[in-house]
This record gives C-alpha cells, structure tokens and sequence, in this order.
C-alpha cells in the first residue's frame, strides 16, 4: 500500500475475498518504520465479523495463508486462512 495515499475496501460476500483499491475519499495510509499502516475501527470491526475473528484471548490475529493479485489499481487477498 505504499503507492496509495487512501485506500478503499470492498468484500466478496460469496468467499474469503478482500479488494483494496485506491480511493481519494477512501482510509488515510500512515507510513511507520517504512511500513504503510492503517488505522480505521470500522474496517476492524467489519473484518472481525465478516472473518468471524475471535479475541477473547488475544491481542491480534494474522492469516497465515493468503493469495494475492495485484495490479496498476487494486490489490486482491484470496484463500484468507487463520
């Protein structure tokens, strides 16, 4: 995400699909540590339901599997596996 300055999301309600474009009325991206972090509590929330995340005992949760596509105007994560 380094290349965006905002970015938008979008969901496939059918499968474990997250698209992640540019978007100029989209979520700021901040640059930390040469790492692009965002920073939005309702794209939280709609990953943790949508994902059925649980952090009753945790802080935080990785998917350790995923594809990805990506071209000049999207970035596609697939196959999103805990």
């Amino acid at each position: 995400f380094d290349n965006y300055d905002k970015i938008g999301f979008s969901f496939d309600d059918k499968s474990s699909v997250l698209y992640v474009f540019a978007a100029d009325e989209g979520i700021p991206v901040k640059t930390t540590k040469n790492k692009a972090v965002i920073y939005n509590a309702a794209l939280v929330a709609e990953i943790i339901d949508r994902f059925s995340l649980d952090f009753e005992e945790r802080t935080s949760i990785s998917f350790e599997r995923y594809d990805v596509l990506e071209d000049d105007e999207r970035v596609v994560f697939f196959n999103l596996k805990l």
